[in-house]
């Protein structure tokens, strides 16, 4: 009986600190970050303080569990659309309407990883920023941009620059989308990332829809 209850209590308390990510996502979103205090967070989830408190530690480690959640919410996102698709080509296309889509459905995990951005300011913030929203798209962009020039696909290039390149944009028009208060057609703006995929990375006799 005490494990079952244990195992219950385990449950409740991940399922409201679940709770509490999603309120501090809303929150910085709609107030932005130094306006989110943990007061506004919970007041808004309907708690109080001290229960955010009994289950983070302080600010700093909420907004680190918020950091988390959204990039892996966007990672899987974008390696389920890839993981579908065999072709280098079909997958740098889902690779990038992947992040259109995410962008776009979850307009305030967008507006609030760019409140965060101004809060990561020490060295080892910046790595560990580096390692969980760069590295991963990069490696995986590397990896089908490699799988395009080995079939024979992709014209030569620099995989690892190619890669940063892609996803400077795919990141600029996150920033653009947030700043002009949702004004971009980012539908269209992916098909201009595509277009500009297609004239600069395949080969010229490579036949594409």
């Amino acid at each position: 009986m005490a494990e079952k209850s244990k195992e219950k209590l385990s449950f409740i308390e991940d399922a409201r600190r679940k709770q509490i990510i999603e309120s501090a996502i809303e929150t910085i979103a709609a107030q932005g970050y130094q306006r989110a205090t943990l007061d506004l967070i919970a007041e808004n989830v309907n708690v109080t303080k001290g229960v955010i408190t009994y289950h983070f530690a302080n600010k700093d480690e909420l907004i680190e569990c918020v950091l988390e959640r959204i990039l892996q919410e966007q990672r899987q996102h974008r390696e389920a659309r890839v993981n579908a698709c065999s072709g280098a080509w079909e997958k740098l296309q889902a690779f990038i309407q992947a992040d259109i889509d995410f962008f776009t459905q979850f307009p305030q995990f967008q507006t609030a990883l760019i409140e965060l951005w101004g809060s990561i300011t020490t060295r080892d913030e910046k790595k560990s920023f580096e390692e969980g929203a760069y590295q991963p798209p990069r490696r995986l962009l590397e990896d089908i941009l490699q799988q395009g020039q080995a079939d024979g696909d992709f014209a030569p290039f620099n995989p690892v620059e190619t890669a940063a390149v892609i996803i400077a944009m795919l990141d600029g028009l996150m920033i653009q989308q947030v700043f002009t208060d949702g004004q971009l057609d980012l539908q269209k703006c992916g098909q201009e990332v595509l277009r500009f995929c297609r004239q600069s990375l395949l080969m010229p006799d490579h036949n594409t829809h």
